[in-house]
């Protein structure tokens, strides 16, 4: 925290140097004094990537000290920061756990796929699965199928998905992860026959 108020004092129009500070300060729960800071360094933004980054702390920073009553406030500062800076991954995956929370599984699916596109982790692989298999669960339709066709149209990322899922099914039987194999399983599933349906798109 020092370094960083070092170098708002040297850089007073420093960006990062704020949203930094507030993501730090959030950590040790000083959120009010954080959340002024991600305000300072979203003012001082040079460009929407620097926006952004504010944003997406600004809402971890009001979520986390103010709880469920400033939990919309938080998920509108996400999907700002989404809109702002489309490769920003946590943006959307911050608004992918929201939509989870509220019960809007399609929106986090789809905004897990943007952090997916933009930022392929294994976590993404796995939190898609699981929203595969809760979405046919609560509506008792083929909604992953559709999901991988509204988002996956290039067939080298349906590739990428399908190996990925691959690695993510031996790390979970390896580490002896039941739940984390059945979801990975299902994700599995829906990738069939998404193939099998637009064999020309997944190859």
């Amino acid at each position: 925290i020092p370094l960083y108020r070092d170098a708002i004092q040297l850089a007073p129009a420093l960006s990062p140097a704020y949203t930094n500070l507030c993501h730090a300060l959030k950590l040790l729960g000083e959120y009010a004094d954080a959340l002024q800071m991600c305000t300072e360094g979203y003012a001082r933004a040079k460009d929407d990537r620097e926006r952004a980054a504010a944003l997406v702390n600004y809402g971890v920073a009001q979520y986390s000290g103010g709880g469920a009553r400033y939990f919309r406030s938080a998920i509108a500062a996400w999907s700002k920061a989404s809109s702002q800076d489309p490769a920003n991954a946590a943006a959307h995956r911050y608004y992918a756990k929201a939509g989870v929370a509220l019960g809007k599984l399609r929106e986090a699916a789809e905004a897990e796929k943007l952090a997916w596109t933009v930022d392929p982790r294994p976590e993404t692989v796995l939190a898609l699965a699981h929203l595969a298999t809760s979405t046919n669960a609560s509506t008792g339709d083929a909604v992953g199928v559709d999901l991988l066709r509204s988002g996956f149209g290039d067939p080298a990322a349906l590739d990428g998905f399908a190996e990925s899922l691959q690695e993510f099914a031996a790390q979970a039987t390896k580490e002896g992860s039941p739940a984390d194999l059945a979801a990975i399983k299902q994700a599995e599933f829906v990738y069939l026959d998404y193939s099998k349906a637009e064999p020309e798109r997944a190859r």
